[in-house]
């Protein structure tokens, strides 16, 4: 094998601020359609998906504070407002009167 062609096939890692060609992407190979056989030709037929992704990591920064806590983990659902979108999202704060 050339070196260029070991250069290819290296297996790389994920790095921070850099990305990285993955192929197949995540969603890549056999997918959920599942497969289809032709008994008079012995063929199975499987629908597949070959799209390669760019993937990189991100630092973490590590907080106690519980508001930044929620945006990043919780407003996309609850919304800033912890209002939800009931019933399917419950809210996570009762109005005055004690009902939601």
């Amino acid at each position: 094998m050339s070196s260029e062609d070991s250069q290819r096939r290296t297996i790389r890692s994920l790095s921070v601020g850099k990305g990285t060609v993955v192929f197949p992407g995540f969603d890549g190979g056999a997918e959920w359609g599942g497969p289809a056989v032709d008994p008079q030709t012995a063929t199975i037929y499987i629908n597949a998906n070959e799209m390669a992704w760019i993937a990189s990591l991100a630092e973490t920064q590590n907080t106690s504070d519980a508001k930044a806590l929620f945006s990043k983990q919780c407003a996309v659902c609850h919304g800033d407002t912890l209002a939800g979108s009931p019933p399917a999202i419950p809210a996570l704060k009762t109005s005055a009167a004690g009902s939601l």
